[in-house]
């Protein structure tokens, strides 16, 4: 499973065993896409595994992360390894997913997050 680890903007953070690098920069513009959009975190921000209970809207609406991870998909047993962005309001995006359009407007201190492919270790 996916260790909890915070996430600082700017700063960036590096996701070896999954093979991607988090890039977090203070946001000058709103931008919506698979691999780097503008989110309105609320506290701390973490990057961890799903839990329990986490939920996010898609164009299609609002799922739970595990009913999202089985459209798409993904094995069982590699959903804990899938990078989750959360702050206290809960989850902000997921690598492959997206971002939660809920936490895509409004608010103060936008962050502009970008997820990078890198060599798998």
């Amino acid at each position: 499973q996916l260790q909890t680890q915070q996430l600082t903007c700017p700063g960036c953070l590096l996701i070896p065993q999954v093979g991607i690098r988090i890039i977090c920069e203070p946001s000058q513009s709103n931008v919506l896409q698979w691999d780097q959009f503008t989110v309105y975190p609320k506290g701390k921000v973490v990057v961890r595994a799903r839990q329990s209970g986490d939920t996010m809207r898609l164009q299609g609406g609002s799922k739970s992360l595990k009913a999202l991870m089985i459209d798409r998909k993904i094995p069982a047993k590699e959903r804990n390894q899938i990078p989750v962005i959360a702050d206290e309001d809960g989850v902000l995006a997921v690598w492959g997913l997206g971002a939660n359009i809920d936490r895509t407007c409004g608010g103060e201190n936008p962050w502009q997050i970008r997820f990078e492919k890198i060599e798998r270790m």
